[in-house]
């Protein structure tokens, strides 16, 4: 050990710059986490008792003959505890999952098929669960929407009751019998290990006591375990790579960035306090002239008891001077927390824009940016809407009595998700319309490719087209057998494909709305004809609008059906 001199206790440490503690930011942010390898991930806890001894031998014959090291359970290779703690601290973080989740849950989810028997069934059945778990079924997709998002990865378990299912048991196509499901449940899995052989199937789910501060402890003997058919894992499996069993989080790569923005932001609060509570270094006297310890003294003394709004009054022979010099210091901590941030947000698949703060970008930067956006939103629509078509609504679907191999895309049933980009949705809407139109889809297609249910024969008669066009072109050809009696027709109403009109409609839209409005004031269907027998309108449009009112005044209102027919015939009847 080194002597340590009575000289060495006056030597000082070199004060660090603020340029020395941002570089020290910059190596922390430079050192890679690498994530824990499996084998990392297992406790190592080595005994040379005998039970130990027997347990590395009865592994190592399992391995032998193939069956693996069964009972070891692995944690995930990612530390999902730091995602959970970078969301509960990082508003930057926290905000950016926020958004994502409203994108994704934006609109309310559907079930649609092209039987209508078993989308039924499949709603019958979900309003079951909610009722049998005391929630809505809607925060359950909430749960699953917040869990693909923050951590890329959710764990769904399945509850199986007879007695509180609406289901019926099965049997699997491999021979195994079923109960059927009661609830479902997502698990945090921060809280869980898996147990797989070794090809990687697994065999086992267990949860594990928690280290979070936030959540009560499992009890080490009451740890619950559940077998791999009664767990559904959804995960983005083009998010990492295929030797990982769990999918790496999005906000894995950003971590140490948002650790560095952090320290940034703390360095950036001690150089405002600098700022605002300046140093001042209070000089008496000159080279020429210095001054003496009692002024010294005599000035320190005044400084010390002169309150903060009080003025100090001094010779010429006093100079007061900042030691801080904040400029240069400010610059660059502006600049390292402007590059932090961006990084940040860049690697969440953000901007400012879309957290919905001011920028300088362009209208079509800002578009840019917001369909980067949407489309990370719909990649984590497509993830759940496979995920509870293939693994809840199919099995919900075999407790009927289909099979594996009897279940097909007649009596399946889908989950219809709207599209999270609106022009996006018009374009392909405008697509399916267009196929059909041309004879290359069916009307059942098109509306399972538009997300809707199958129509009803009575829902098929409250179609625009037996509503409005079939009864208008009905009505006008009435109106033009009726109107062929007048003279003047051959000069007046030139026929074309779309019936016989006026070749110039004589009636403004201001005397139109007139004749809306006093029919509109009728009581009894004589009162609306006669007033429309006496108004301004030709006798074709006369003829054309009593048709159509006859049809819809027989079971609507004379209110109502005025509003429709006048709406309907309005292009046909006024100049504009």
């Amino acid at each position: 050990m080194a002597k340590r001199t009575f000289f060495s206790f006056f030597r000082r440490k070199p004060k660090e710059t603020l340029e020395d503690k941002i570089e020290q930011v910059l190596q922390k942010r430079n050192i890679a986490s690498t994530p824990a390898t499996p084998v990392a991930a297992i406790k190592d806890a080595r005994s040379s008792s005998l039970s130990s001894i027997l347990k590395t031998l009865k592994s190592t014959v399992l391995n032998a003959f193939g069956g693996g090291n069964r009972g070891i359970f692995r944690s995930p290779e990612w530390d999902m505890s730091k995602v959970q703690l970078a969301f509960t601290n990082e508003s930057l973080f926290r905000r950016a999952v926020e958004k994502y989740v409203e994108q994704i849950r934006k609109h309310k989810w559907e079930f649609v098929g092209n039987n209508p028997n078993t989308v039924g069934y499949i709603r019958k059945r979900f309003d079951q669960i909610a009722t049998v778990q005391n929630r809505p079924i809607d925060d359950l997709f909430d749960e699953l929407a917040f869990n693909i998002v923050l951590y890329n990865n959710c764990i769904i378990v399945k509850h199986r009751n007879r007695k509180a299912s609406g289901g019926k048991p099965r049997k699997t196509f491999d021979g195994f019998q079923r109960v059927p499901i009661a609830g479902y449940s997502v698990v945090d899995p921060t809280t869980l290990e898996v147990d797989r052989d070794d090809f990687g199937n697994v065999r086992k789910w267990r949860q594990v006591p928690t280290t979070s501060t936030f959540l009560p402890k499992l009890a080490k003997t009451g740890t619950p375990e559940w077998p791999a058919y009664n767990v559904v894992h959804l995960k983005d499996k083009s998010s990492s790579p295929s030797q990982f069993f769990f999918s790496m989080p999005m906000s894995i790569p950003v971590l140490a960035d948002m650790e560095a923005l952090r320290e940034l932001e703390e360095l950036s609060l001690l150089e405002s306090i600098k700022v605002a509570v300046p140093k001042i270094h209070a000089k008496v006297g000159s080279k020429e002239q210095p001054g003496t310890q009692e002024q010294v003294d005599d000035l320190a003394a005044t400084i010390r008891y002169i309150t903060g709004d009080g003025i100090l009054v001094t010779t010429e022979r006093v100079t007061l001077e900042d030691v801080a010099k904040a400029t240069q210091a400010n610059n660059i901590l502006t600049a390292s927390l402007t590059y932090f941030r961006a990084r940040v947000l860049s690697g969440l698949g953000m901007s400012s824009i879309a957290m919905g703060e001011g920028d300088t970008a362009n209208r079509s930067t800002a578009q840019v940016i917001s369909a980067e956006m949407q489309s990370t939103s719909a990649k984590f629509q497509r993830l759940l809407k496979k995920g509870i078509e293939f693994y809840i609504v199919r099995e919900l679907l075999y407790e009927t009595g289909y099979t594996e191999f009897t279940l097909d895309d007649t009596n399946m049933v889908y989950i219809a998700i709207p599209e999270v980009d609106l022009a996006e949705k018009i374009r392909r809407e405008a697509h399916y319309l267009n196929l059909y139109l041309s004879n290359g889809l069916t009307e059942d297609e098109l509306r399972k490719e538009l997300g809707r249910d199958i129509l009803s024969d009575p829902e098929r008669e409250d179609l625009y087209l037996h509503k409005v066009q079939i009864p208008l072109a009905k009505a006008q050809a009435v109106a033009k057998a009726v109107a062929s009696e007048n003279s003047s027709e051959n000069t007046s109403r030139p026929s074309n494909q779309y019936g016989t009109q006026l070749a110039k409609p004589s009636i403004n839209k201001d005397e139109y709305l007139k004749i809306w409005n006093n029919c509109l004031t009728s009581t009894t269907k004589d009162e609306l004809f006669s007033a429309l027998s006496g108004s301004k309108l030709e006798t074709y449009d006369i003829t054309l609008l009593k048709m159509l009112l006859s049809e819809y005044l027989r079971d609507n209102s004379v209110q109502t059906a005025v509003n429709l027919v006048f709406t309907a015939v309005e292009p046909d009847i006024t100049k504009e």
